[in-house]
């Protein structure tokens, strides 16, 4: 499929219903105003049978002509969003970005165009859009540390190496040394030069890197994420397991493992 393909009329609620029963992880809406006709209902309804994250953006002052009992039902996430004239449809890695509300009369009578686009970085670009200028925000978002059940950084280190073995960096950067049962712990001013090194993920590429819960992006990754510093965007990677995973800087770690350390 091209990097970008036109769509007109009538083939973007096709595109839109097409994209919908095709997801396997998540569906995104932005669309000032929303109804809904047969087809789009059951789709959005299967989607959510199959354990798909859905999220709805709508404009604030349009809640009154919403049904909101029938689109709660089927979406995990209703969030208003002042002044909202943007029409985005994402589905996994895919995204249709159009001039179509999500309302019937639209998409059976209006004239309308849109830009289906499946370029990676592209993606990247509305994804980044969707999380930093229309999600709510937490205004004073706890540390990675915090999240972990308030535990002190050092000994979140220590229990990450319980489970993964040999040493993480802690946040001051100094190894902490995986003692071998039966050994004699070493002084501190020396590091065994044989020491197994805790590899962690990187929450956004996947690559292999020093497991740090406080820093748990690749050099290369970060500078992407400075452009923002948004720590609650969504990442991809658990910084502990690597599995696929909703992660962020401010919750790197996956339901999974978060439970491992708290044990």
């Amino acid at each position: 499929m091209a990097a970008q393909t036109l769509l007109v009329d009538h083939q973007i609620g096709s595109a839109v219903i097409d994209g919908i029963r095709a997801a396997r992880r998540e569906v995104v809406i932005v669309s000032p105003y929303v109804q809904l006709w047969t087809n789009l209902d059951r789709e959005l309804s299967n989607a959510k049978q199959r354990g798909l994250k859905l999220r709805l953006f709508y404009r604030t002052d349009s809640e009154k002509k919403l049904d909101k009992t029938r689109l709660t039902q089927l979406f995990n996430e209703l969030i208003p969003v002042d002044l909202l004239h943007a029409k985005i449809y994402g589905f996994d890695d895919e995204y249709i970005v159009s001039s179509m509300n999500l309302y019937n009369f639209s998409q059976e009578s209006s004239r309308e165009i849109a830009l289906r686009v499946t370029d990676t970085g592209q993606c990247e670009e509305i994804r980044r859009y969707v999380a930093e200028q229309l999600t709510p925000q937490r205004a004073t978002p706890p540390s990675a540390a915090d999240l972990i059940g308030q535990m002190d950084p050092a000994k979140m280190m220590l229990k990450l190496l319980e489970l993964v073995g040999g040493h993480a960096e802690s946040p001051s950067q100094q190894p902490i040394v995986a003692p071998q049962r039966g050994s004699i712990p070493a002084s501190p001013s020396k590091k065994p030069s044989s020491a197994k090194r805790a590899e962690g993920f990187c929450i956004r590429c996947g690559d292999g890197l020093a497991l740090n819960p406080e820093k748990p992006l690749c050099g290369g990754c970060y500078k992407e994420w400075a452009k923002f510093k948004n720590p609650q965007y969504e990442e991809r990677q658990c910084h502990l397991c690597g599995k696929p995973n909703r992660t962020s800087v401010l919750k790197p770690l996956c339901y999974g493992c978060y439970k491992k350390v708290m044990a």
